[in-house]
């Protein structure tokens, strides 16, 4: 029989997962904001505004926030503290999820473009331009994977060029998963 711990209360609904680090909760709600909430007792850490509707599931670790917005901007936040460390601007919407993976940030943006940034200081290292709306991107062994206009897509970090492509068959953009 399972009891409440506690209740945070926002303005706005949730409108995402929450992401998850050591023992706080990062949530997003609909007021355009990612609120850090101790897990143990649900007080709210701190809290960090965009300028636009949150759609993507925040991305932590290693004491790190990757964020993104319909604001066009990809956000790294101190998961401790909630300071900006920096925001990189694409060239149009973010509604997916963005990725980290050996230093590096890889986000989709409306602009047609999977762009990956240096996990460090938000430097753009490279981008690849895609047909359609890519969706939310995972990253494994040196390949970055990510689907649009119905095809899943194995781009190699090494030389950003495209190793295969596979039609799923249906126009939906999904974000696959690596096992």
């Amino acid at each position: 029989n399972a009891s409440r711990l506690w209740t945070f209360n926002v303005v706005k609904s949730v409108s995402v997962a929450p992401g998850i680090w050591q023992d706080k909760i990062f949530a997003v709600s609909k007021d355009h904001c990612v609120y850090a909430i101790r897990m143990d007792d649900g007080e709210c850490l701190w809290h960090f505004a965009t300028d636009s509707k949150i759609y993507g599931v925040p991305y932590v670790t290693d004491g790190i926030v990757y964020l993104t917005s319909a604001d066009t901007k990809v956000y790294a936040l101190f998961a401790a503290s909630g300071q900006l460390l920096w925001s990189f601007t694409t060239g149009g919407e973010i509604y997916t999820s963005p990725f980290e993976e050996n230093g590096r940030v890889y986000v989709s943006s409306r602009d047609r473009h999977l762009y990956v940034l240096q996990a460090e200081d938000g430097k753009e290292l490279w981008r690849y331009k895609t047909l359609g709306y890519p969706s939310s991107p995972t990253a494994c062994r040196g390949m970055v994977y990510f689907s649009a206009q119905g095809r899943v897509y194995g781009i190699s970090v090494a030389d950003h060029k495209m190793r295969w492509c596979f039609p799923l068959g249906f126009s939906i953009a999904t974000s696959p998963v690596v096992g």
